[in-house]
């Protein structure tokens, strides 16, 4: 459980009673802890602790803050994955008796009431999971901006552009170790063929850290139409390259198609993260500004926690230091961490010789653009666009834009 930083009223003090909390800063906070989330972990409710009168002059306000934190939540997923059930939860705990009451709410459903639910911490809930780690790289992800779409928002015109992307990385075939399984087979292999052996007075070991495993995603090619092609006028290009460094934690009793498709949430969910966060970074600096003709997206960085075998992570610039991290932590999840903790060298940002400067390049077809990757040397491939162009890279990259 993650509590929410205390919200600024108009006067300067701290909002401090549940009826005086913006329901909308909540949302916020609730779609920047599910940022720094793994995949795996996610955002299934809101709790609340007040005395018992309060609380119960308050059902109304935490089922409003619960079905805004859901809405502003959803709007963030730009592929609709079919969930077994849409319920999320409010946990009440009495700040004088600490009795917990858990309710569910169907928040597809704007008028549904809420139902009973039983609450049961469980001390070996994270024993014997399996921690998932990826590459995904996008190699040369065209987006067009046609001219009806140049007064939305750079947001909407980058995540609208992604979604067809994240379809098909969706859609991908995933394999386990390098095998391809089968969808319903236990990832843990030795597990099952524990319940085959005869039983006996065996001791149980159960490790403190995740065992991990490795996960490859195989796209296919889009699918080329047969039908003539349709020329549509366009104010604007752009082209993301790069590689992401994806990791997800699943529980030991998991098949092979639940992991496989957790690594591909991480991936889909960090992919318009840094998306996301680069577009904020560019309306808070360049709102009254000339447009740069360089970007960087921030990179991936994570984040152990201790006595837990699992880790958090975040996407910091260049500009930021593990100082801005460590205060980020302690702001959003209330967590002391400390330098060793961070792990920064999963994925890294261009060099300066990586980059070549829009005033070195000629308008032609031999124009090169220089993006690196993790553990790997530097690629460069050869494009010509005229009008505006825009090369957004994730994970390690960056964003170059020209005009004529």
């Amino acid at each position: 459980m993650v509590s929410s930083p205390l919200e600024d009223n108009e006067d300067g003090s701290k909002a401090q009673t549940l009826n005086t909390v913006s329901d909308k800063w909540i949302a916020i906070h609730a779609k920047q802890v599910l940022r720094m989330l793994p995949g795996g972990l996610d955002v299934i409710g809101i709790f609340a602790l007040a005395a018992p009168d309060v609380m119960k002059n308050s059902q109304n306000k935490l089922r409003q803050v619960l079905f805004a934190t859901q809405k502003i939540i959803t709007k963030c997923q730009v592929v609709v994955v079919k969930q077994p059930h849409n319920d999320k939860y409010i946990l009440q705990i009495c700040s004088v008796t600490r009795k917990l009451v858990c309710r569910t709410f169907d928040t597809s459903d704007p008028k549904s009431s809420a139902n009973p639910a039983e609450w049961k911490p469980n001390q070996s809930f994270l024993d014997r999971w399996f921690r998932l780690n990826s590459h995904v790289t996008i190699d040369n992800l065209p987006i067009a901006v046609n001219n009806n779409a140049m007064d939305h928002p750079f947001d909407k015109q980058l995540l609208s552009g992604t979604k067809e992307y994240c379809d098909r990385l969706w859609n991908s075939v995933g394999l386990v170790n390098g095998q391809l399984r089968r969808p319903d087979d236990p990832l843990d292999g030795a597990q099952e063929a524990s319940r085959k052996r005869p039983k006996g007075k065996e001791k149980k070991v159960v490790s403190s850290e995740c065992r991990s495993m490795s996960i490859d995603l195989l796209m296919t090619m889009p699918v080329v139409s047969t039908q003539p092609p349709k020329i549509t006028d366009c104010a604007a290009s752009m082209l993301v390259r790069g590689t992401m460094t994806c990791r997800a934690y699943v529980h030991s009793k998991s098949t092979a198609a639940e992991a496989i498709d957790t690594l591909k949430a991480d991936a889909i969910r960090s992919l318009i993260s840094r998306c996301d966060l680069l577009c904020e970074e560019v309306m808070e600096t360049e709102e009254d500004q000339d447009p740069k003709v360089l970007y960087e997206t921030p990179k991936r960085v994570f984040v152990a926690l201790k006595n837990s075998p699992l880790s958090m992570c975040d996407y910091v610039f260049e500009s930021e230091s593990q100082q801005d991290l460590i205060d980020r932590f302690k702001e959003l999840f209330g967590i002391e961490i400390e330098n060793e903790d961070l792990s920064t060298e999963v994925e890294h940002l261009p060099t300066e010789d990586d980059l070549m400067k829009p005033g070195q390049k000629k308008k032609s077809i031999e124009d090169i653009i220089a993006a690196s990757t993790p553990q790997s040397v530097t690629k460069y491939i050869g494009l010509a666009i005229s009008g505006l162009m825009a090369i957004v890279a994730a994970g390690l990259s960056y964003m170059y834009v020209s005009q004529d």
